[in-house]
């Protein structure tokens, strides 16, 4: 079970561009045996939605893009 305290680091006014809070996560690691497995990244952004509604953007670089799939994939949360 993932447990978060919210507000993230108290961000609480981030905002998008249409006015609505939203989180970053960067799932990438240079090590990989540092790296977070996708499906937990996944339960996490399911977790900051249903606490908060807040919608999630993915961040990294093009070496992370199936990364971000894969948590897009593996979540009901909104990503970007």
């Amino acid at each position: 079970e993932i447990k978060a305290a919210l507000p993230l680091f108290g961000y609480k006014n981030q905002q998008v561009a249409n006015n609505e809070p939203y989180y970053v996560i960067f799932p990438g690691a240079r090590v990989s045996i540092r790296q977070w497995e996708t499906l937990k990244f996944a339960q996490l952004t399911e977790l900051i939605f249903h606490k908060s509604g807040w919608r999630g953007v993915i961040c990294g670089g093009k070496d992370e893009v199936k990364l971000a799939e894969e948590i897009k994939n593996n979540s009901s949360a909104p990503l970007e």
